[in-house]
């Protein structure tokens, strides 16, 4: 199961928990179960996240001028003083 559906899952369990009937002394264990599983299916989807944005950046080289000399030899007054 994917973690988008875990979390709709897990979400519309939490929702409907209190119309199913459980005994009273059942919330304590079960709604802090759910929110951990709803938290470790949102961190995964971070960290999925990260790692495809991490993974982008190191394929794609920044842009870096080849050769600044033959941009500089160009120019009819010299290189700018502030460059």
């Amino acid at each position: 199961m994917s973690s988008e559906s875990t979390i709709i899952l897990f979400g519309f369990l939490t929702l409907i928990t209190p119309f199913l009937g459980f005994p009273y002394a059942w919330y304590g264990y079960l709604f802090p179960l759910w929110g951990i599983v709803i938290i470790a299916a949102g961190a995964s989807l971070r960290m999925r996240r990260y790692r495809q944005n991490a993974r982008a950046r190191m394929d794609s080289p920044a842009q870096m001028p080849s050769d600044t000399s033959s941009q500089e030899s160009s120019l009819p007054h010299g290189p700018s003083p502030l460059a």
